[in-house]
């Protein structure tokens, strides 16, 4: 043994010696104050020396956990926080880069027998959503989500902007969904839910992370959901967004995996699940549960969006508690900022938000009717003419009808503009009238106190407005009509009389009375008509 060996030996060994006697007196010191300092950590040193010596050894190694309790709530209860970081796995930060499992229920497409198969060409884009584009498929190629693809089904893809400014991937299936079969598995209705959670006083919401993500596209359909890109052609391996069945095959998923749970602990919408339970200790047990289905079907969650052992909860819109069902406060405040629709779609589109919230508001759709009621009569008005009015030319008629219309329901038609519909074509040059009489300057003046617009519809295509006040010439018109078949079949008849050698006289003698124009009938041609209808009669 060299001399340096010998000295570093020497000085290990110091180091020991003052190291146990520091350690003697730690121990001497803590004794005489009447307590023994015990501690999980110990000396590089005395794991290297144990080490080395063969001694056996435990090790307390400290796992960094993903739930942080000043992210989530410091009120959690101990017992769940320790049963979330159990199943730790279940709410990973990042979905794993594996294809998910084959559960027996996986998104399948059947095309309509004899339909086309389409392949569309690709949307145009910058060299900026190029880039993007490629970048976010690369991403789910790496993901194993899409493979590259030889299919002779193809659609394309385009890139929607969100609003934290980052783009979304949206493959327009459009013509896909139009040749494939509808499957529809029933949706539960949200009312039956809410009234499933009657009596609970702790709730836990769970939100599936990319929810349509985590279903496998049945083996051998996956060139049905091929998609085109500038720099290539690929297909879907998992369920992708926007094809026609995929709500309904999420939710026979879901259905599958937690009908146990269903209508006992467990209320299920698509990705969102919600457990309620009557006491915390029954609610731990409950949330086990669904964690040991979620863990086993490898089904994801995202723990952000989750909420655990809360007395109050916002689920699908609606505020759950203790004490019932409440609305949003939010939604109430998206409702009331509403701007003003100024279009057909704009009032269907606040018409569907207000309706969501009906049943807390009494009378809603009396309240909402006139927001239902376009183009729908909502009040009528009529005049029996008398004296000089009786005597007037039809135009002067039709122009007291709109003078007449406007003072009624001038309180309804300020100071928005309007449009007038008429059957009368002169009216429609109403505002370029220059030559006019005593009446007529009186009416026009008044008239033109309106912002209104006025429009001419043909009269065939005002039948219900006239079906009152016309309806003898209506019933006029179709008696010519009749006449006028029964006429072509006489002189059928006639001809093949003729043929035959009997009733020369038919054609001629009938010919005059039953040659009826169109129009009204008088009285006197209708005699006539009545009188040869007669003789027709008679003569066969």
């Amino acid at each position: 043994m060299s001399k340096k060996e010998r000295e570093s030996e020497n000085e290990i060994e110091q180091k020991r010696k003052s190291e146990s006697e520091n350690e003697k007196k730690e121990r001497e010191s803590a004794e005489r104050k009447g307590k023994t300092k015990v501690s999980f950590y110990t000396r590089e040193s005395k794991v290297k020396r144990a080490f080395f010596a063969d001694c056996p050894m435990i090790f307390l190694i400290y796992k960094k956990s993903y739930f942080n309790l000043d992210e989530t709530n410091q009120s959690l209860p101990s017992l769940a926080v320790s049963l979330l970081q159990e199943f730790e796995d279940v709410f990973p930060e990042e979905m794993p880069n594996e294809l998910p499992p084959i559960r027996g229920i996986e998104h399948q497409i059947d095309f309509v027998p004899g339909a086309t198969i389409p392949n569309r060409p690709t949307y145009r884009s910058n060299p900026e959503e190029t880039k993007e584009l490629q970048r976010q498929v690369e991403d789910l190629m790496s993901k194993g989500y899409v493979r590259e693809s030889m299919s002779p089904c193809a659609v394309p893809v385009l890139l929607v902007p969100k609003k934290d400014g980052t783009w979304r991937m949206c493959v327009d299936c459009r013509v896909i969904n139009n040749i494939t079969v509808k499957y529809c598995h029933p949706i539960p209705r949200l009312d039956d839910m809410l009234d499933e959670l009657h009596g609970s006083y702790i709730f836990s919401k769970i939100k599936l992370k990319s929810g349509y993500h985590q279903i496998r596209m049945r083996e051998g359909d996956e060139w049905k959901t091929a998609f085109k890109t500038k720099y290539g052609l690929y297909e879907w391996l998992v369920m992708p967004f926007s094809l026609t069945n995929a709500p309904s095959i999420f939710m026979r998923l879901m259905n599958h995996v937690l009908r146990a749970f269903i209508d006992k602990f467990v209320v299920v919408y698509f990705d969102d699940i919600l457990v309620y339970s009557k006491d915390l200790n029954e609610h731990i047990e409950h949330l086990r549960y669904v964690f040991d289905v979620l863990k086993c079907e490898k089904l994801y969650a995202n723990f952000k969006k989750c909420n655990f052992c809360m007395e109050k909860v916002v689920f699908l819109g609606y505020v759950i508690s203790t004490t019932g069902i409440e609305v949003d406060k939010e939604k109430v405040k998206a409702i009331k900022e509403w701007p003003m629709p100024k279009s057909i779609t704009e009032i269907r589109s606040f018409h569907s938000l207000a309706s969501f919230y009906r049943r807390f508001v009494k009378d809603f759709s009396t309240l909402t009717a006139p927001l239902t009621k376009d183009r729908r009569p909502i009040a009528f008005f009529s005049e029996k003419l008398s004296g000089a009015s009786l005597k007037y030319p039809t135009y002067d008629k039709e122009l007291y009808t709109l003078v007449r219309a406007l003072e009624t329901w001038q309180h309804y038609l300020w100071p928005r503009e309007f449009v007038i519909h008429t059957d009368h074509e002169s009216l429609k040059h109403l505002k370029g009238q220059d030559k006019l009489n005593q009446r007529h300057a009186r009416w026009l003046e008044y008239i033109k106190t309106f912002p209104y617009v006025i429009r001419y519809k043909q009269g065939k295509e005002n039948i219900v407005a006239d079906a009152l006040s016309q309806r003898s010439s209506l019933d006029g018109q179709k008696k010519a009509e009749l006449v006028k078949s029964l006429h072509k079949r006489v002189k059928i008849h006639g001809r093949i009389l003729l043929r035959r050698g009997g009733m020369s006289q038919v054609g001629p003698s009938l010919k005059d009375p039953l040659q009826v124009p169109d129009g009204l009938i008088t009285r006197s041609r209708a005699k006539k008509i009545k009188e040869a209808m007669q003789g027709l009669v008679q003569s066969t």
